[in-house]
């Protein structure tokens, strides 16, 4: 039997717990519980400034002005590569006071950014050429033209039309090294081929004398001379072109794909035998495997898997014994 007091008393209590609900206050349970305001202070603490930015924060990306810094600087720093003694913690302070942004970067992600320069020839040709130009000359490696190659570059540039093209071959490949160099084409021959290889010879001639060396001979004023009568031949220089992994020769090649072919002929017939309900896929492949390698000796499936085991066991000793 229901007593009016308990009813007036359970509704104050409903009524309580609704006011409280906006501002938070006791649960019917005893409890306290957030209300709005309180959900309000997560909310903004969650949407702080901070939280936003470290969301924000993107990717920091390589633009070809770094890059192109980078090289220099390494050069610059290592004397065109002669001098290797630690550079790192050097190349890092570098680029960091010309590029305050590239104080979040340690030294190593300097160096590994160096690195993948060098092998993915990230800065063009041209641009490393007169990077390496300017610091031979910056590190005095070029010596100064003396009275005697001065009158031989005038005499030249009088008598010559390829002098100027000469001219400026030499100051893009002179410190450039025999793998970043471009590829030289076969000359076309055409009426005025002959013309213009002589025209290369006749400076080549003139600037033998001047040469101190038979390697600085071989490898810089020979290819110059080459590139200089092909691009005036109207020819087309293209890039160097990435390094490919060694081929392997057509008996390795011919072993590799039997011994491929065979252990997806295992594999196949292996999941057939072992399966309980082979798919349709499996059962046809498995089949046509069986009937292939029947013969009179080898009637069942496990005779045909043995048999092909054994095949692979005799090609894989023997590519093992011929590498």
């Amino acid at each position: 039997m229901l007593r009016v007091g308990t009813l007036r008393s359970r509704r104050g209590v409903q009524s309580g717990v609704r006011s409280a609900g906006a501002t938070g206050g006791v649960s019917p349970n005893g409890t306290t519980r957030p209300g709005t305001s309180s959900v309000a202070s997560v909310v903004a603490e969650v949407q702080s400034p901070s939280a936003v930015e470290s969301r924000g924060r993107k990717r920091f990306k390589w633009t070809d002005e770094h890059n192109a810094f980078l090289y220099r600087t390494y050069l610059t720093t290592t004397k065109m590569e002669s001098d290797m003694k630690p550079y790192s913690v050097p190349l890092h302070q570098a680029m960091v006071e010309k590029f305050p942004e590239l104080r979040c970067k340690s030294v190593q992600n300097i160096l590994d950014q160096r690195r993948y320069l060098f092998k993915s020839n990230r800065v063009p040709a041209d641009v490393v050429a007169l990077i390496r130009a300017d610091v031979s000359r910056e590190l005095g490696l070029f010596s100064s033209p003396s009275s005697d190659e001065s009158a031989v570059k005038e005499a030249i540039r009088a008598d010559n039309p390829l002098s100027d093209q000469f001219a400026e071959n030499e100051m893009l490949y002179g410190g450039m090294g025999p793998s970043a160099r471009q590829r030289i084409p076969r000359v076309r021959v055409n009426r005025s081929t002959r013309k213009l290889v002589g025209l290369s010879n006749e400076i080549l001639e003139e600037k033998v004398r001047l040469v101190p060396s038979i390697i600085e001979l071989h490898e810089l004023l020979v290819y110059i001379g080459a590139i200089t009568a092909v691009k005036e031949n109207g020819q087309r220089i293209v890039a160097p072109a990435m390094r490919k992994s060694p081929q392997r020769p057509p008996w390795e090649e011919r072993l590799c794909r039997k011994v491929d072919k065979l252990r997806k002929e295992i594999g196949r017939l292996s999941s057939f035998l072992t399966s309980a309900n082979p798919s349709g896929r499996i059962r046809s492949a498995a089949e046509s495997i069986i009937r292939t390698y029947e013969n009179p000796e080898n009637t069942t499936g496990h005779d045909v898997l043995d048999l092909l085991k054994q095949q692979l066991m005799v090609l894989s000793c023997r590519l093992r014994r011929y590498r």
